[in-house]
């Protein structure tokens, strides 16, 4: 088992990270050294076809070590935590930022006054950090005998554990913040994974254990994968859809890539750039709230570049406010960075882009969203979503999963195949029908710090282009 033992804990992880990035250290005059630590320790459990199949401790920190010369970057990972280590590190990142030529992008590292040095909110819980393998599998034993009652294969995880990321530089930044994690996800499936299977999923993620309801996410992944036995074929065309939070977080996340980044506004592809301050879509409300203030998600207090994060507004009911910014995209704004400064990918220099990202939630039961329509489908959640076909407009397409329902009269009238959508999600959120009042963090692709929250959605005439074949 693990336990809050083993965390490295600020004093020792501030030391190793502080002392590697120090000034008297630097390999070069002018250098500039920020050293990163993010990932932690967790109980991965992993099971198929209703039993137990992986059930493992994993230590997966790392440090990002990362130099800036003259404006120009150079980045180093490494997994190797020693002092001597970090010293390796940082000489390779050193030596890389003085071997870049060419136009000198970054302004610089962050100092103390620029960190605003928020308190972190509390998210360190023993219990979440203390349940042991042997309990976690005691807990799924009893999820496994339902679904075998129901004729039902269950196939998912179960993870618990703790984050550490922290942020020291040779500016004097020192920020530390630890976080305990659950993340369940549970996939339904009437036989052997085929052709004509029947599917469903159901998930979370929270800071507490105890938040995340365990059998009543394998209930409801058990319960809908009966009802999708059977499916019948849907006409292609514009239906009315409710949307799971799963499916809604599946947009906002392409939303958030292609319209709420500093670069996609930069490059001019946002569908906010040389509209702030005008409607863009319709009465929603989308921000990134990096302190979870909803109750929901994995609150996170400060960026990759010790930066703290603030609230940022992206649409307001539907008027396009604005972008996240890192140091770099804020110096070419001429704006304060918001503390969305990312590590890795693609881009060397730095990338802003949100972690918390909530669509306001509305007053509508789930109940009352089916209830209101005369026709229509029921979303659990999409998948091959693609959102770069047209990024000013917000066009994107993708397949329905994990079960797919028609609606007659406010009520289930069965399962129907999957189809692909293909519509402007700005122009759909512009017929919206009704909000739900249940807000829902759930898990996302692209960031262990955080995750997105949402609420069901029901949409008018969502337009759908294709459907599933044998």
């Amino acid at each position: 088992m693990i336990g809050l033992d083993a965390a490295m804990g600020e004093a020792r992880v501030l030391e190793l990270l502080s002392g590697a990035a120090r000034p008297a250290a630097l390999e070069h005059p002018r250098a500039e050294v920020q050293a990163v630590l993010h990932g932690g320790v967790r109980t991965l459990t992993r099971f198929a076809n209703s039993n137990v199949i992986q059930n493992m401790i994993v230590d997966d920190r790392r440090v990002v070590m990362r130099a800036i010369i003259d404006g120009r970057t150079g980045t180093v990972d490494t997994t190797d935590l020693s002092p001597a280590g970090l010293a390796e590190a940082r000489a390779r990142a050193i030596a890389l930022a003085a071997a870049v030529r060419g136009e000198a992008k970054h302004p610089g590292l962050a100092g103390p006054a620029d960190d605003g040095a928020a308190a972190a909110p509390p998210a360190l819980d023993e219990a979440t950090v203390s349940l042991t393998p042997a309990e976690k599998v005691e807990r799924l034993a009893g999820v496994f005998r339902r679904a075998d009652r129901d004729g039902v294969h269950l196939a998912g995880r179960y993870n618990t554990g703790l984050l550490e990321f922290a942020v020291a530089n040779s500016r004097g930044v020192a920020r530390y913040h630890a976080s305990s994690v659950t993340d369940a996800k549970a996939f339904a499936l009437d036989g052997p994974a085929g052709p004509g299977t029947a599917s469903s999923y159901a998930g979370a993620i929270a800071v507490r254990a105890a938040d995340v309801d365990l059998e009543g996410i394998s209930d409801t992944a058990i319960r809908k994968c009966l009802m999708a036995k059977r499916p019948q074929p849907a006409e292609p065309g514009a239906h009315d859809v409710l949307l799971e939070p799963e499916a809604v977080v599946e947009l906002l996340e392409w939303l958030a890539s292609i319209g709420f980044t500093s670069r996609s506004f930069e490059e001019e592809t946002s569908f906010q750039f040389g509209r702030i301050g005008t409607p863009v879509t319709g009465d929603v409300t989308i921000a990134d709230d990096p302190a979870c203030r909803s109750g929901v998600g994995i609150p996170s207090p400060f960026d990759w570049e010790g930066v703290t994060r603030r609230p940022v507004t992206f649409l307001e009911h539907g008027v396009a406010r604005g972008v996240v910014h890192d140091l770099r995209s804020a110096a070419v704004a001429g704006c304060a960075s918001t503390g969305h400064a990312v590590g890795g990918g693609p881009f060397p220099d730095g990338h802003a882009a949100p972690a918390h990202v909530v669509l306001a939630p509305g007053r509508a039961t789930r109940e009352e969203l089916l209830a209101s329509m005369e026709r229509g489908l029921w979303v659990t959640r999409f998948h091959y979503v693609n959102g770069m076909l047209d990024p000013r407009r917000a066009v994107m397409t993708g397949l329905t999963r994990d079960g797919t329902f028609r609606i007659a009269d406010g009520k289930v009238a069965g399962a129907v195949t999957n189809l692909r959508f293909t519509d402007s999600v700005l122009e759909a959120f512009g017929r919206i029908g009704g909000i739900g009042r249940e807000l829902r963090a759930v898990p996302t692709w692209w960031t262990e710090l955080g995750a997105f929250a949402a609420p069901p959605l029901l949409v008018r005439g969502l337009v759908f282009t294709g459907v599933q074949r044998e």
